[in-house]
């Protein structure tokens, strides 16, 4: 009888730890999800990775509309784009007003490319207002986009060859700016197509690579993103000039 409550008190106290240790082990999974998924939202709004392009204009981060009287306005800078060359060890950071400290926290890496609301002079020195709201003092690495159309769809590598067709950290070809390559019926997704200052026309991969659009090396299977802001997409959501042109003229007659 005495053995019997003893391994049943046994039995109590075996459940009862049993029970302690799985709910220790569950709060100790709870606590490592939130701290990672905490610490990836510290990181979010501090690291820049790849292609990034500001989507909000004229707003700080916290989205209070900003004032842009910081700056003289330069009329005759009339590119919405930019992108970053070779930084050759320097560290580009941004801050919320000219002349302040930049923030170490956030850098812009090579081949990033960023919408500009407009440059312009503060104590002499010039910046680029971005379409996010901080401000990039102007550098060598920072070369002005001729085109920026965005683009939905993919690649096709034809060229046959042991070396492949390079990727790019930015878009100059002739750079030492090779990152790895794609080969003959490799897939490659697109987001966008670039024209440099230097006519040079590149597409631009999802990660930010850049990669050449002769057709000797690849079929081209994109189409035109209709959220990007080209001239033709506003064309497209309105009646054509010209057609309004005729149709007047031929009322006229």
């Amino acid at each position: 009888m005495g053995n019997t409550e003893e391994e049943k008190e046994a039995h109590e106290k075996k459940d009862g730890f049993s029970f302690g240790t799985v709910l220790l082990s569950v709060l100790l999974v709870v606590l490592a999800i939130g701290f990672v998924f905490g610490f990836k939202y510290f990181l979010s709004g501090r690291i820049y990775s790849g292609l990034t392009i500001a989507e909000f204009a004229g707003k700080d981060p916290q989205g209070e509309t900003r004032e842009k009287s910081d700056l003289e306005k330069d009329s005759a800078f009339q590119y919405q784009y930019i992108m970053l060359q070779s930084l050759e060890g320097r560290k580009l950071s941004f801050s919320e007003k000219p002349g302040e400290k930049a923030d170490p926290g956030v850098r812009a890496v090579e081949g990033q490319i960023f919408k500009v609301d407009y440059r312009g002079y503060a104590d002499g020195q010039l910046y680029y207002l971005l379409d996010n709201g901080l401000y990039l003092m102007d550098d060598k690495a920072i070369l002005p986009l001729k085109e920026y159309v965005a683009l939905d769809g993919y690649l096709t590598i034809t060229y046959i060859s042991s070396s492949g067709v390079p990727l790019h950290k930015w878009a100059d070809f002739d750079a030492d700016n090779i990152v790895s390559a794609v080969y003959v019926g490799d897939k490659v997704d697109v987001s966008a197509k670039v024209l440099t200052l230097k006519d040079i026309p590149a597409f631009v991969t999802p990660d930010g690579y850049y990669i050449t659009t002769d057709s000797r090396y690849l079929n081209d299977h994109t189409v035109v993103d209709n959220s990007s802001f080209t001239l033709e997409n506003i064309w497209s959501d309105q009646d054509d000039p010209a057609e309004e042109k005729d149709a007047e003229d031929s009322t006229d007659d």
